[in-house]
């Protein structure tokens, strides 16, 4: 009978577990990027699945040490935007935009981490949400991924 007794309690412990599990796991969605000034998400086809309520972006961005020839010698350090848009009939639907500053110093190995809100929360489940990364034009090209969490 005790055997049958902890039987049970691990599983509705692992069954708890599970379900509890879920939700974090399905409420996260991840993006990447290469640029030298901007990548449109609604352009390039890649779109997240956000439900109702906040979102935020968490991640990492820095310079690849790749630049065009018009750069400077080195990275100026800059600000990478995160705009948030649901693809809509008509007009597009803003949440907010999110920053994160990149140091003159960020390689691949020195990355530069960030994780911000957005303004406005979604009202709506949708799979039609993206976002614009952008920069300004220095000519040095920026890496980053990340995650929109909810």
């Amino acid at each position: 009978m005790k055997l049958k007794s902890k039987l049970f309690s691990i599983l509705f412990v692992l069954s708890l577990s599970f379900i509890v599990a879920i939700p974090a796991f399905a409420a996260s969605s991840s993006y990447d990027f290469n640029i030298v000034v901007a990548v449109d998400g609604k352009e390039k086809g890649n779109y997240h699945t956000l439900d109702i309520g906040s979102v935020s972006a968490a991640g990492l961005a820095y310079y690849t040490g790749t630049s065009k020839d018009y750069a400077a010698s080195k990275p100026p350090g800059q600000n990478v935007s995160y705009a948030l848009y649901k693809d809509d009939s008509g007009a597009d639907t803003f949440y907010g935009t999110v920053s994160q500053y990149v140091s003159s110093t960020s390689t691949p190995n020195k990355v530069d981490k960030f994780n911000e809100a957005f303004d406005k929360s979604p009202g709506a489940k949708s799979s039609k949400y993206y976002l614009v990364i952008s920069t300004k034009d220095t000519g040095w090209k920026i890496s980053g991924e990340g995650k929109l969490k909810q």
